[in-house]
Formats: structure tokens, C-alpha cells, sequence
């Protein structure tokens, strides 16, 4: 029963993990290229 209930958790917050991850990634990405950080951030500078 405890397992079943560890795995479901897992599964809904893989996304979401997965998602903070990539967001750190392509933030240090930018900063290695001297941007500010992803898209949205950049659109401000653009106006």
C-alpha cells in the first residue's frame, strides 16, 4: 500500500521537477551568453 502511494506521488511531480530543472538549465545557458535568462525575460529588454 505504501509503495503504491510513493509511486503516484512520484508520478505527479516528475512534471514538475522536470520542468524546474529545465527552467535552471536554460537560465544558466543565458548567462553563460550573457543574456538576462529565457524568452520572457528578454521580450521586457525589447521594448
Amino acid at each position: 500500500m505504501n509503495n503504491i502511494v510513493v509511486q503516484i506521488i512520484l508520478i505527479v511531480l516528475a512534471p514538475f521537477l522536470g520542468g524546474l530543472i529545465y527552467g535552471i538549465e536554460r537560465k544558466v545557458k543565458a548567462r553563460m551568453q550573457r543574456r538576462i535568462g529565457p524568452l520572457f525575460f528578454n521580450l521586457s529588454m525589447t521594448f
